[in-house]
């Protein structure tokens, strides 16, 4: 694990020297340098939403990455064209929903959640 005492986040400024959270979350590790090199270089270029995001006819570069993966670790076929890419995850809970409640139901998500909004939902 990372040197701990070097980290300012709030799940390691709030417990005592030595200690060890109850729990240890991929946050808790850094990131593959290829990932660091890919955020610079976003950083060093454009933070706006890629351009290929409102080409809904398409998955963007990301499909068929995903398309690949999912066949190589869980022998799961999916079209790339059919696969859409999302800046956050309650885009993907609301369409989640949408497209698996009917009018009239409801559901409740339980902790962890983003936020408070969806404690509890429905149409």
């Amino acid at each position: 694990m990372v040197d701990v005492a070097v980290r300012d986040g709030l799940k390691w400024t709030q417990v005592g020297a030595g200690v060890i959270p109850a729990w240890v979350a991929d946050m808790d590790f850094p990131p593959p340098e290829a990932v660091r090199e890919a955020v610079l270089r976003r950083v060093d270029t454009d933070l706006g939403y890629p351009g290929w995001l409102d080409d809904s006819t398409v998955g963007g570069p990301l499909a068929e990455a995903f398309s690949e993966r999912m066949e190589a670790r869980y022998d799961f076929h999916t079209d790339p064209g059919l696969v859409r890419s999302f800046t956050d995850l309650n885009q993907i809970l609301q369409i989640v929903l949408h497209l698996m409640l009917s009018r009239g139901m409801a559901c409740w998500c339980t902790p962890p959640r983003t936020t408070r909004s969806w404690t509890r939902c429905g149409p």
